[in-house]
């Protein structure tokens, strides 16, 4: 699976596949087949209300793996897919995929995936094996490269693996612009030919006054020519969250937009995403997918641990998501599962928090009025701190290059404060008192 780091406010990508049992009714029995898949979903707006739950627990929660059961609704068949992930303090820094062999009553290796990050902590660079049951061992498959600019992601390049050469070949580019809001505005896709970058996908961004996509154009290359192919339109309800996707294509014979796909979203009290319901146009919109999802209210985001790589996949929560579901219509239009995802945690505690000397890492003074000193363990690391109110929202946050900094938190109203500290040689937290 290719991830792009692409900060987003909202994209919904949907392959639709459609196949008429009928052509002599108006509105012929359809099968419908979709593979729904909702990714780079990262609502950074602020909580229109600020609601929240309180911390339930000083530990953070992990999520360790993702168990998908996906039902085909046409053939009947079941698969099970299994998403482990290993971190480095608070850092994923493998990611393994297992599928169920139900004749075997076993987990067979699929997939795995390494990362390795920059000093600013960014994702440098994404390296993929998969199991060659042959061998029975792991085989180099792909990787991905990134650059950055201002903390942007500006471009990756993605190379496979060519067994009968053992070298690396370019394969795939992709290349950001953003504006001066550090939002997209532009994204190009090339593929490697004859020794030449050729371009491939464009996708052109356009946001509201207030700052919040409104539209993107998708392009692809015809010869020397870019052309239409794909409209996609965000509505937002009164809090600013997405509440309609509405997908079009580009129709050549009469150079215009016809409708393709729409998307309604819909959110629960703690502004979660809670559910969605997918129409295809057909001479009329005709559901064809709907998700349900579920959470633990008692963890913020802010709360969990997170592998960066899930970022693309744990769409739009504030909370601990627990559970999604995925249904489509089969041949005799009923509603049938199509894809359950299970959500596992465990309570995270911080490596060596007990174990840093004091001399070597703290934070100080405590009590303090308005002025904060944090020293790292060691003096050119980089740190990332973040400081929350008792109700666990995250009110400050700042990523430092260096391991002893002066912060200036006057605005902090009165009251007790949890920190969290972040650095390659430990991590550690505890509670400050706001004079």
């Amino acid at each position: 699976m290719k991830r792009n780091v692409i900060i987003l406010l909202l994209s919904l990508f949907f392959c639709v596949a459609v196949q008429a049992q009928s052509q002599s009714s108006d509105i012929p029995a359809m099968q419908k087949e979709i593979l729904t898949s909702l990714r780079k979903l990262r609502l950074d707006w602020n909580n229109p209300s600020g609601k929240s739950r309180l911390l339930k627990s000083v530990n953070l929660q992990r999520l360790d793996s993702i168990i998908d059961q996906e039902h085909d609704p046409f053939s009947g068949e079941l698969s099970l897919t299994k998403y482990e992930y290993i971190y480095n303090k608070t850092l994923a820094e493998v990611a393994k995929s297992t599928i169920y062999d139900s004749t075997a009553m076993q987990w067979d290796s699929s997939r795995i995936e390494y990362l390795y990050y920059n000093p600013e902590g960014l994702l440098a660079l994404d390296s993929i094996c998969i199991w060659d049951t042959t061998a029975a061992q792991w085989e180099t498959y792909e990787k991905t490269v990134y650059s950055y600019s201002g903390g942007n992601n500006t471009e990756t390049i993605t190379l496979d693996w060519d067994s009968n050469s053992s070298q690396w070949e370019n394969s795939m580019r992709h290349i950001y612009t953003y504006n001066e809001n550090n939002q997209i505005v532009e994204a190009k896709d090339m593929f490697w030919m004859d020794s030449l970058w050729m371009d491939s996908n464009l996708a052109q961004y356009t946001y509201s006054s207030d700052s919040l996509l409104s539209e993107v154009i998708h392009l692809s290359k015809n010869d020397t020519v870019w052309e239409n192919t794909q409209r996609d339109t965000y509505t937002y309800n009164a809090d600013k969250l997405p509440e309609m996707l509405k997908m079009d294509t580009w129709d050549p014979a009469t150079s215009a937009w016809k409708d393709y796909v729409k998307v309604e979203l819909n959110y629960d009290e703690y502004y979660n995403l809670s559910s969605f319901v997918a129409y295809y146009f057909y001479y009329i919109w005709l559901e064809v997918s709907k998700g349900n999802y579920s959470y633990d209210n008692n963890y913020t985001k802010e709360q969990l641990v997170l592998p960066p790589i899930q970022e693309d996949v744990l769409f739009a929560i504030r909370h601990m998501l627990l559970n999604a579901e995925i249904y489509v219509k089969n041949a005799q239009q009923q509603w049938e599962e199509f894809i359950s995802s299970s959500y596992f945690y465990s309570e995270h505690e911080y490596d060596g928090v007990a174990k840093i000397p004091s001399k070597d890492q703290f934070i100080y003074p405590n009590p303090f009025k308005d002025i904060l000193f944090i020293k790292g363990a060691h003096p050119a690391e980089p740190l990332t701190i973040r400081i929350y109110n008792s109700e666990g929202q995250l009110v400050f946050l700042k990523i430092v290059e260096e391991g002893q900094i002066r912060l200036n938190v006057p605005t902090l109203p009165s009251g007790i404060y949890l920190y969290r500290i972040d650095a390659p040689s430990a991590n550690f937290r505890g509670k400050l008192i706001k004079l």
